[in-house]
């Protein structure tokens, strides 16, 4: 049974630095603002083993209060069984619950980008690259309570 909990980000490191940051000093693998009292981070959890993570930081885009989701991964082998739209929707959720703001933005992997879409993030940049990373779209979604409406306008 998978679990999903939130924990501290040491709990999460080790699967981060594997699966994002492969063949870099293990350090690279902790982000500046880990350990700020508003990050969050949920890890995918199996029989006590970390499966998943992702981490969301209060972060502005473009001048406007947001949050960015950073850090997400789930081990190939666990891929395509729901895991990482478990993960996706509990950043969305804490989002929504401590809005504003309501806006959620990201630096997807291009080979993540349909992922995100098909749970309805928009591009907002064009290709570029992270040099220890590869190609990267940015991309955002509003979130809203269920009891309010979107406002007009661009998403950003």
């Amino acid at each position: 049974m998978i679990e999903y909990q939130e924990v501290p980000v040491d709990r999460i490191l080790c699967l981060r630095h594997k699966l994002l940051r492969d063949g870099l000093p293990a350090e690279s693998a902790r982000f500046e603002a880990d350990d700020d009292p508003q990050t969050v981070h949920w890890a995918a959890v199996v029989n006590g083993r970390v499966i998943g993570c992702v981490s969301l930081v209060l972060q502005a885009l473009e001048g406007q209060p947001a949050w960015q989701l950073r850090g997400m991964a789930v081990l190939q082998e666990f891929q395509r069984r729901g895991i990482g739209s478990q993960l996706l929707r509990r950043t969305e959720e804490h989002v929504i619950r401590h809005a504003p703001p309501g806006l959620i933005w990201c630096n997807a992997r291009e080979q993540a980008v349909g992922f995100y879409q098909r749970h309805g993030w928009k591009i907002i940049s064009d290709r570029f690259d992270i040099p220890t990373a590869g190609a990267h779209y940015r991309m955002l979604k509003r979130l809203v309570p269920a009891h309010e409406s979107y406002p007009p306008g661009n998403p950003v």
